[in-house]
């Protein structure tokens, strides 16, 4: 019986979009900038949901990186 039961649950994974849960993304936008915020009224926010903290602080100082030239962003690199 028991290893049916883990047979089964074994084959129902569903995993996440590429960006995330979209709920989790859009309830910390609004967290982040507030509920009546402009950008948020505006659909000006776009957020996507990371692995762990410092992977998430790596992705976003990659997008920074690659898309704001005019500033500074030093991304260490692993040792």
């Amino acid at each position: 019986m028991l290893h049916s039961t883990l047979q089964q649950w074994s084959r129902a994974k569903e995993y996440l979009p590429i960006t995330g849960l979209a709920d989790f993304n859009k309830l910390s936008a609004k967290l982040i900038f507030g509920a009546d915020s402009p950008a948020i009224q505006e659909n000006r926010v776009a957020t996507v949901q990371c692995l762990s903290g410092t992977g998430s602080l790596r992705v976003g100082a990659e997008f920074l990186a690659k898309h704001y030239h005019q500033h500074l962003v030093c991304i260490p690199q692993p040792t």
